[in-house]
Parts: C-alpha cells; sequence; structure tokens
C-alpha cells in the first residue's frame, strides 16, 4: 500500500511487530474497501437489508481500525486476538457503535436525503415509524450491552500477563464505545450546540429536508 509508505507509518513500523503491522493493515484496508462500497452503492441508489447493512456498516464505522490501536500497549498474540470470545466482544462493541452513531447522525442524514442509516433500514424492514425504529434500536442496543458485559466475565484464564493484557485491551474497547457517545453529544457535528440539552431530555425535532 503506498500510503503506508509516509513518515507516520515509518515511524509507527519502528515500535510495532508485524503481526501487528498486518492487522493494522487487514483493518484499514477493509474499512477503505467499504468506503469504496457505500459511494459505488449511493451511485446505483442500492438499498441494503439489515443483515447486509450490519456486515457492511461494521467495516464501514471505522471501529476495528480505531481498536486496533489500543493493542499498542500489549502486542496481542493471535492465539488471544483471533480467540473466538474476544472477536465477538469486539463485535458486540462495534455493534453497539453502529446504533449509537446512527441514532445521533439520523436527523442530519435523512435532512439530505441519505438512506445509510440503520433506522431507515429497519423502518423499511419491520414496516416501522420513526419511534418504532428508535425503540427498536434501544432495546437492541441493550441487548448488546448486556452480551458485551456477560463475555467479559466467561473469558478463559490464559496466565496472569495474558489475562492482565486481554482485560486491558477489551476495558479501552469498551471505553471506545462510551467515548463515542460522549463526543458525539460534546462535539457540534451532530446536534449543533444542542447536543447537551438532547442528551438530556432525549428528544430532538426533525430538520426540514434539504431541497
Amino acid at each position: 500500500m503506498d500510503a503506508l509508505r509516509n513518515p507516520f507509518w515509518l515511524l509507527a513500523i519502528e515500535d510495532t511487530s508485524k503481526v501487528w503491522q498486518d492487522r493494522f493493515i487487514d483493518t484499514f484496508q477493509r474499512y477503505m474497501d467499504s468506503n469504496y462500497q457505500q459511494a459505488s452503492d449511493r451511485d446505483v441508489g442500492r438499498f441494503r437489508d439489515l443483515e447486509t447493512y450490519m456486515k457492511w456498516r461494521r467495516e464501514n464505522i471505522g471501529m476495528w481500525p480505531s481498536i486496533i490501536l489500543y493493542e499498542l500497549d500489549w502486542d496481542l498474540p493471535s492465539e488471544i486476538y483471533d480467540h473466538p470470545l474476544v472477536q465477538e466482544i469486539c463485535t458486540d462493541a462495534t455493534d453497539m457503535v453502529i446504533i449509537d452513531n446512527d441514532i445521533f447522525s439520523y436527523n442530519v442524514e435523512q435532512a439530505r436525503g441519505d438512506t445509510d442509516n440503520i433506522l431507515c433500514v429497519v423502518m423499511d424492514e419491520f414496516s416501522l415509524d420513526l419511534q418504532g425504529a428508535l425503540d427498536w434500536a434501544g432495546e437492541k442496543r441493550q441487548e448488546l450491552a448486556s452480551a458485551f458485559l456477560s463475555r467479559l466475565t466467561s473469558l478463559p484464564v490464559l496466565g496472569e500477563d495474558y489475562d492482565r493484557q486481554i482485560k486491558g485491551y477489551l476495558s479501552a474497547v469498551g471505553q471506545a464505545v462510551a467515548g463515542n457517545a460522549h463526543w458525539s453529544f460534546e462535539s457540534e457535528r451532530y446536534f449543533g450546540k444542542a447536543g447537551a440539552e438532547i442528551q438530556k431530555h432525549r428528544k430532538f425535532t426533525l430538520l426540514p429536508k434539504k431541497k
């Protein structure tokens, strides 16, 4: 990848393992591919069902190339990183970020006619109105949070050093979910200056459609 021949990458490879570098390249390539797919789909007006949407959005949301950076503190071996339970926990976290982000971004997206949003998908697939889709998303979000916490308590015992590493890594993954939510309200990207008020009352007024 020519893009990785820049000074930032050259500095990164000085202090990272080949295993970590390969993981980063893999997750970032998947992220870039998903964004290319999004642009292509918009050109032809493609609309996904829920299963297809989630599979695509898990790459497009950018969670995997972000949380791979947390691993720099631990440099997890493949038998830990690729452990099915670890991957399931990371997928739970990713799905929570997807739901959070799509709820937060829905208003500005609907105003510009963007339908790449889980609320649009759910409304179409289950014949729901917007409030029904929000209720569905809230219930699904709670299920994911419960699954995330439950899986954390089911991690195998791998030895003191490995246990410390994996708990630290997955703690950071969980903090990424919370951090994304806090940032979404505190920045003006989705709610303008009304973020704190919307966070408190959980209500927003739909923006008019842009012509």
